[in-house]
């Protein structure tokens, strides 16, 4: 998970990784329906560039059949991602929540 702040240019390389262990076996086997979890514990702030970047994601993973579920957001990356994403995006703040919702998702 990232640390701290996370700011253009760093959510270029965080959407990169990401992207690429999303689509990691992809020959081996589907990675249709998968849930990729961003734990946003340690992020304390983001600027508008990752705001919009997190917005663009969402939209990368859905186009795949994927979903990107943002995982215990501090009050105020909570508020940016809300206010780029709206309702596109899934904000959970514990782990009982994150397991229903993707239990949800696949039953």
């Amino acid at each position: 998970s990232p640390d701290r702040a996370l700011m253009f240019p760093s959510i270029n390389y965080v959407r990169n990784f990401m992207n690429k262990e999303a689509l990691k076996d992809n020959v081996l086997m589907s990675n249709s329906g998968i849930t990729v979890v961003l734990d946003c514990s340690r992020v304390s702030s983001v600027d508008f560039t990752t705001a919009a970047v997190f917005k663009a994601m969402i939209v990368e993973f859905e186009e795949r059949g994927q979903s990107l579920d943002f995982y215990n957001t501090h009050s105020s990356v909570n508020r940016a991602i809300v206010g780029a994403c709206s309702d596109d995006a899934v904000i959970v703040q514990c782990l009982d929540d994150l397991y229903s919702h993707v239990k949800c998702k696949y039953n």
